[in-house]
């Protein structure tokens, strides 16, 4: 087996990846055209003896004619006639005997063109060629490799169809649809995302997790990509143009409530806030805080601890 392509390599489809060894392939191909070609030739003989056969038979049978004519006027013996109508009928069956053999000849030269076409597939096969335009992200065999049907040779990604599965929480599917917007960020870019939106949503929730898929489209990709390579994903299902959002580590729980510390009159007070979407690191508030409010974070914040605030 020779490869065509490598690893990152891009592939057009219908062009070679991988050809395999095509020897005895082609000794099977050249046989069975060999054998069709002799066909062919034993038909065009054929052929010709039986023209030559059906003229003999038209010439014995004008002679029967003519002997019948000079018997009927008692011109010649019966036995003269019995040995030209014996030579007709002969004439006659030489002429059937070659129509069936041409038959049989044609029938056995079908058989040849068959095998002819199969061969030429078979050969073909032996030309591996790409089935639709892609990046070859793996290749499972070395030159030289012994391969059988069914074998993996390369992999190849159509990279207009690659997905990004996301997880989120059974708690927000009420909230995401097919088509929503999404970004998407890979570890390998800090900083920077790439536009996506929602392909389809999964309906098996993880019995561990509590989570389910999410499936993305990418409208494009870095520079440098791999299968299975991780990233976050970021789905905007709402736009508030004046919605208040907080960074989720700010976000304190008291008894199983969400809420946030506050500054009030130089103290820290927790209060109670109700969230809405998430969104990468931040999370919005629905309700317990206004515009103006100063969120507190810090690891010894208690209730009434004095807070001193600087310019």
């Amino acid at each position: 087996m020779r490869t065509a392509v490598d690893v990152g390599d891009r592939a057009t489809a219908g062009t070679p990846v991988a050809r395999l060894e095509a020897a005895e392939a082609e000794i099977d191909l050249a046989q069975a055209v060999e054998q069709a070609r002799a066909l062919a030739h034993q038909i065009a003989e054929s052929e010709a003896q039986h023209r030559r056969e059906a003229a003999g038979y038209r010439r014995l049978d004008r002679e029967l004619a003519r002997q019948e004519d000079l018997r009927a006027r008692g011109v010649i013996a019966e036995g003269a006639l019995d040995i030209a109508r014996a030579e007709r009928d002969g004439a006659a069956a030489g002429v059937a005997e070659a129509a069936a053999r041409i038959e049989r000849l044609r029938a056995d030269l079908a058989g040849a063109e068959r095998l002819v076409d199969r061969r030429r597939e078979d050969l073909a096969q032996t030309v591996v060629a790409a089935p639709f335009d892609g990046v070859v992200v793996a290749r499972a065999r070395e030159i030289g490799d012994v391969v059988t049907p069914g074998s993996t040779i390369v992999e190849i990604v159509d990279a207009e169809t690659l997905i990004l599965s996301a997880r989120i929480d059974e708690s927000q599917i009420a909230a995401v649809e097919a088509g929503q917007p999404a970004r998407v960020s890979f570890e390998s870019e800090p900083g920077r995302s790439h536009a996506a939106s929602v392909h389809r949503i999964g309906r098996e929730v993880d019995p561990e997790t509590r989570e389910l898929i999410v499936e993305l489209s990418l409208r494009s990709l870095p520079r440098n990509w791999a299968i299975g390579q991780r990233g976050a994903a970021a789905i905007t299902v709402a736009h508030k143009a004046d919605a208040l959002a907080l960074p989720t580590d700010m976000v304190a729980h008291r008894d199983g409530a969400a809420g946030v510390w506050v500054l009030e009159d130089g103290r820290a007070r927790w209060r109670p806030i109700k969230l809405g979407a998430a969104s990468g690191d931040s999370v919005a508030v629905v309700a317990g805080l206004a515009e103006g409010d100063i969120a507190l974070d810090g690891p010894r914040l208690y209730p009434g601890a004095r807070v001193e605030t600087r310019p």
